[in-house]
């Protein structure tokens, strides 16, 4: 049996001479025999590894899935999250975004080694293709990035409180006020992913308090607006899903004014509303929010009547008189001239 053995495996080590498997000395052409006792705990810590990859694949597969507890980061979006989660841990507070990091190279994966969270992805190119085609498109979406971007990472989704709180503290400690904290933008069904990349960057220049989108407007946590805003969210925060029927609407120590959007103030049929101007309204007022629906149908009439059971106090400015009709542009041109005013009387 033993003779056997000695001639068997010299054999197998010529055949495979060819293909060269680096740190294996069966097929180094090392002129010492390895024991059967040492190549089957090679395999053994080999095959433990694969299972564990495996394993955290279906961690990462499992978060995919839950769309709205996670979202997709890529290149330099991790980056600048990391950066924010280092500010918040050297303030004492807790912005855990970051869950697992999936590199192609060990360059990447020694780059992010930190963040305890770098996960090694354990498809081959070829692979990565197959899934690329894959029926599930936030699966095949998913696995493209990798291929594309050689890291991927899974974020979870933080809340809007999590992240006002976070942006309040810092702020705080900074003694830094935004320039329009009191003001907060609502926008109702926002469809397009550029309209929702220039509301974001409009009231992040400009220092909007917060932005708040009704249920059915588009992700805006997708990889594109991620990368369009520079990951916006991270120093605006950002509602999704609002109802304007809630009671934190209406609460304080003022009284909200609801500025509506609206191509004519007739749209409410509503003989209590008035039409104002944009250039006449004191936008120091401490608790204004500006509201704006989608720009083929304006603001619906169910969520204008949400709004005026509460009974604020309720102002239009005219789009179709005063500014242009795009929702990016109105909403630009109004944070700015608040921007302008309060800037004036400061």
């Amino acid at each position: 049996m033993i003779r056997s053995n000695l001639l068997i495996r010299p054999l197998i080590a010529s055949r495979f001479a060819s293909r060269s498997i680096p740190n294996d000395p069966l097929y180094d052409n090392l002129p010492e025999l390895v024991s059967d006792d040492h190549e089957l705990q090679n395999k053994s810590v080999q095959l433990a590894e694969i299972k564990k990859q495996i394993r955290d694949f279906q961690k990462i597969e499992e978060m995919i899935k839950g769309k709205n507890s996670y979202f997709r980061a890529e290149a330099d979006q991790i980056d600048s999250i990391l950066k924010i989660e280092h500010i918040a841990a050297s303030n004492d507070l807790e912005l855990d975004i970051v869950q697992k990091i999936i590199c192609k190279s060990p360059e990447l994966e020694e780059k992010y080694a930190f963040t305890d969270a770098v996960v090694q992805y354990p498809f081959h190119s070829g692979e990565a293709r197959r899934f690329s085609k894959a029926k599930n498109k936030r699966f095949a979406n998913f696995h493209k990035a990798i291929y594309d971007e050689k890291i991927v990472a899974i974020c979870k989704r933080p809340s809007f409180k999590t992240m006002k709180d976070f942006t309040s503290s810092i702020n705080s400690k900074f003694n830094f006020t935004k320039p329009l904290g009191n003001i907060r933008v609502l926008v109702e069904n926002m469809k397009h992913s550029q309209n929702i990349v220039s509301v974001i960057n409009s009231c992040n220049h400009f220092g909007v308090n917060s932005v708040h989108l009704t249920a059915n407007s588009t992700d805006c946590f997708s990889p594109d607006i991620l990368a369009e805003t520079n990951c916006g969210f991270l120093s605006l925060p950002i509602e999704e899903n609002c109802k304007v029927d809630e009671e934190d609407w209406f609460c304080g120590d003022f009284t909200p004014f609801f500025v509506l959007m609206e191509k004519s103030a007739d749209a409410f049929e509503d003989e209590e509303i008035v039409a104002i101007s944009h250039f006449g309204i004191d936008w120091s007022y401490p608790n204004i929010v500006l509201v704006f629906g989608q720009e083929s149908s304006g603001i619906s009439k169910t969520f204008y009547e949400k709004i005026r059971d509460h009974k604020p106090v309720v102002g239009v400015i005219e789009t179709s008189l005063d500014l242009p009709l795009s929702l990016s542009s109105s909403v630009a041109i109004t944070v700015s001239e608040a921007f302008r005013q309060n800037s004036t009387f400061e």
